[in-house]
């Protein structure tokens, strides 16, 4: 037992210890430097000030720094720590860190007689500022205890949880950080600390125990199922608020959902470098094509279209597809009969199939082509061009739909054309087609723009003959020159009109003429290269791809370059199996507007000041 005497002695301090961090890696000319400048800004703080005037204060030099020790108000040390922080602000080329503990000391005489404090306090208050990082402002338990009371000073405190350091002594510490100063990372020492305790923890089956990390663990995965449970229900509502969008025709929505999807496209669908292989366009141009002949000049361009289709016949075609509507419009002489005329005689050799055109999406339109044996399929699609059209149900007239006779299931135009390609077989020889038109689902497709159809495409001028055709030359009565055509031998054919005003569709490359959009439905139908919606499994890969990543913030808590790393490798992996799934099992998963959603509501969430100070390590 002490003495009263020695006893007497002790009495309790509040020790503010003050370090120049990386001092001792500085030149001698520099260390001086950077030492008269912390002691400037020092003997500026107001607190200082007045805890020296009134002998409060008692300064001890550590050579990189320095302890001050404040005996009378705890709440000293905190304020003058604000203060050197906020002048360090203004001198960026010092860096501090800083240490705050409340104790027992003795005062007693150094060997020049001058007034030393000695004892636990400081020794603990040097360990606490050794835990810290630049901008740190830690403190023990003993001075969160006091500040603890005071509202103002509750919200500033982050629980950094319990560590051994040196001689095998706990330390209960916390970070003081009270904007702009402090520093609200977890200190590099304290995340090695924590990593060789987790270590020198295993149980005796092998497993590593939790220890100190337990509620930090709980409190990471609380949150992680908060948030992951909001970005579900946000991520359906957005996705339902995007279909009615395109639905409704809002050219906002329709044209951020389509661009999206095209840069997710491009990601998934480049390895595999799709190019048009089974279709050929023949475009009627008038713009660029002196031969073509204009979509309002209907007469003329069924003249040119009985002379066209035949000169294309003679390249054999495998199939033949106008993505045109014939109405029953009446033309002068006899061009109705040639074209009809012209239709048969060449479907009796190559399947044609000809465009039929619905009326305000219920019931087909008369077709002057009605009845010659052609194959006729509706042009008409869905607004949302992601998506495969395969069967619609319509009237097929006006009078069944006034009569409600009921509606029937037809083909689009490019199912029909794909049928017609695979002369009957096209289900055989793709069963999960099959599956998708037992079940009358459109899928999605992965798109191919304009510049690689350029090979594949011809202008109509050039098909009738053989050459550029020159202004006011009558293209329909050129020789032709077949031979130029044996690129369309066996092809798919696809002829349509390039009108830049009424026939441009918007997709996720961009806009297209309607007669490519036909195309690149046919290429996908034939080249597999179509994806059946599965939301859940947006939400699944979501899941893993977060979890994944809260794994590795606990595992690597020390390092940011292993943290990048692995999440580097995650990201590859989760581009595989985004690949796999969407390539061979035909599902269109895009968990990246999930994950996105997702990172932000938990980098929102972990920033709640409810959050901050009560589970800082979800910063990590």
């Amino acid at each position: 037992m002490p003495s009263e005497e020695s006893a007497a002695a002790y009495e309790i301090a509040h020790v503010l210890f003050v370090d120049i961090v990386g001092y001792s890696l500085q030149p001698i000319d520099r260390q001086t430097e950077l030492l008269t400048l912390l002691q400037k800004i020092v003997r500026e703080s107001a607190e200082f000030r007045r805890a020296r005037d009134q002998n409060e204060l008692i300064s001890l030099p550590t050579g990189d720094g320095m302890g001050l020790v404040f005996l009378r108000d705890p709440l000293s040390p905190v304020k003058c720590a604000l203060e050197i922080a906020n002048s360090q602000q203004h001198n960026r080329t010092l860096s501090l860190r800083m240490g705050i503990h409340t104790g027992p000391v003795h005062r007693h005489a150094d060997i020049r007689e001058g007034v030393n404090v000695v004892g636990g306090g400081i020794n603990m208050a040097q360990r606490v500022m050794d835990c810290g990082d630049a901008g740190h402002i830690l403190l023990s338990r003993n001075v969160a205890e006091v500040l603890e009371q005071f509202s103002d000073w509750r919200e500033c405190l982050q629980d950094l949880g319990v560590y051994e350091v040196k001689h095998g002594v706990k330390i209960h510490l916390y970070s003081l950080v009270k904007a702009p100063v402090g520093n609200p990372a977890i200190p590099s020492r304290l995340t090695s600390l924590a990593d060789a305790a987790a270590a020198a923890t295993t149980q005796p089956d092998g497993r590593q125990g939790l220890g100190l990390h337990r509620k930090d663990l709980a409190r990471r995965a609380i949150l992680f199922g908060c948030v992951f449970l909001v970005t579900c229900v946000l991520a359906a509502g957005i996705d339902e608020w995007v279909d009615r969008g395109i639905a409704s025709g809002e050219s906002g929505v329709t044209s951020a959902a389509l661009a999206f999807s095209g840069l997710y496209q491009r990601m998934v669908a480049t390895p595999r470098n799709p190019i048009p292989r089974y279709t050929a366009v023949v475009e009627i141009d008038p713009e660029r094509d002196p031969g073509s002949v204009g979509l309002l000049d209907l007469c003329r361009q069924r003249q040119m279209m009985s002379v066209l289709i035949r000169r294309i016949a003679a390249a054999m075609p495998g199939v033949i597809v106008i993505d045109k509507f014939f109405g029953e419009t009446s033309c002068p002489g006899g061009i109705n009969a040639a074209l009809i005329a012209a239709m048969s005689e060449v479907n009796a050799k190559i399947p044609v199939v000809v465009g039929r055109r619905i009326v305000d999406s219920t019931y087909l339109q008369p077709s002057l082509l009605s009845g010659l044996g052609l194959r006729e399929a509706i042009v008409n699609i869905d607004r949302d061009t992601r998506k495969l059209p395969l069967e619609w149900q319509v009237y097929r007239s006006k009078a069944d739909m006034d009569r409600d006779t009921g509606q029937v299931w037809r083909e689009t135009l490019a199912l029909t054309a794909a049928k017609a390609y695979e002369k009957g077989n096209l289900e055989a020889r793709h069963p999960y087609l099959a599956k998708l038109l037992h079940s009358v689902r459109n899928p999605y497709i992965s798109f191919l723009d304009l510049d690689q159809f350029k090979p594949y495409r011809y202008l109509a001028g050039f098909v009738l003959c053989g050459r550029e055709v020159k202004p006011g030359e009558d293209a329909t009565a050129c020789p032709g020159a077949p031979s130029e055509l044996s690129a369309l031998s066996g092809k798919i054919v696809v002829i349509g009109e390039i009108s830049r005003d009424q026939d441009v569709k918007t997709t996720v490359v961009g806009q297209i003429p309607g007669v490519f959009l036909q195309a690149n439905f046919i290429e996908a139908l034939l080249d597999d290269r179509y994806y059946e919606g599965s939301p859940v499994l947006n939400y699944v890969f979501g899941f893993l791809f977060l979890a994944s990543v809260e794994i590795i913030l606990v595992v690597f808590r020390s390092s940011w370059a292993k943290k990048l790393g692995a999440i580097g490798l995650l990201v590859l992996a989760m581009l595989f199996l985004l690949y796999i799934v969407i390539t061979d099992f035909h599902r269109y998963v895009n968990p990246v507007p999930f994950i996105a959603l997702a990172l932000l509501l938990r980098a929102l969430a972990a920033n709640l000041p409810r959050w901050k100070a009560k589970a800082p390590n979800l910063h990590t």
